[in-house]
C-alpha cells in the first residue's frame, strides 16, 4: 500500500472517529488533500494533506503543523489531530490586530500543571516587526 492510499485511510478514520465529514479535494500539486469543514461538532475547518511523498500537514486557523516521514509519524499526527478533535488540546495563536494574521500558534496538550506545548509555528509575514500595533493572543478549542 502507497503513503497516499495510507494517508487517506488515516484521514477517513480520524474523521469517523469523530463522526465528521471529510471531502477529498483534487490537487496535482500534492499527493492528497482532503478538507474537513465546519460542521457541528467543528468550530474551525482543518485542511489535511500528504505531499512531498512522506509528509502529513494540516492547517487549522492558520496554523501549519506536518510530520515526517510518514511510517514514524503517522501515530503521533493522529494522537495531535484527534485531541484537537476531542477539544482535549487547544490553541493558542497570537496576531496583529492590524492584518488578523497568525504570526505565532502553539498547539497545547494538558499536563497536571497546566499546559504543554507540542508543537510551534511562526511566520515573518505578520509578525509585529513588519506591522506596528497591538498584538492579541487567544485560546481555543477546535472542537
Amino acid at each position: 500500500m502507497t503513503c497516499t492510499e495510507e494517508a487517506e485511510i488515516l484521514f477517513r478514520k480520524i474523521a469517523n472517529n469523530f463522526k465528521l465529514e471529510v471531502l477529498k479535494q483534487e490537487d496535482d500539486s500534492i499527493e492528497l488533500s482532503m478538507i474537513l469543514p465546519i460542521q457541528p461538532g467543528l468550530k474551525s475547518e482543518i485542511w489535511v494533506c500528504l505531499q512531498n511523498i512522506d509528509e502529513l500537514w494540516f492547517v487549522v486557523e492558520n496554523i501549519t503543523c506536518s510530520m515526517f516521514p510518514f511510517k514514524e509519524v503517522k501515530d503521533d499526527f493522529e494522537e495531535v489531530l484527534s485531541g484537537l478533535l476531542s477539544g482535549k488540546y487547544r490553541l493558542v495563536i497570537w496576531t496583529n490586530e492590524k492584518c488578523d494574521l497568525p504570526f505565532r500558534g502553539k498547539i497545547q496538550c494538558p499536563t497536571d500543571d497546566g499546559w504543554k506545548d507540542i508543537h510551534s509555528y511562526e511566520s515573518l509575514l505578520s509578525r509585529p516587526l513588519f506591522f506596528k500595533g497591538p498584538v492579541r493572543k487567544k485560546e481555543l478549542h477546535i472542537a
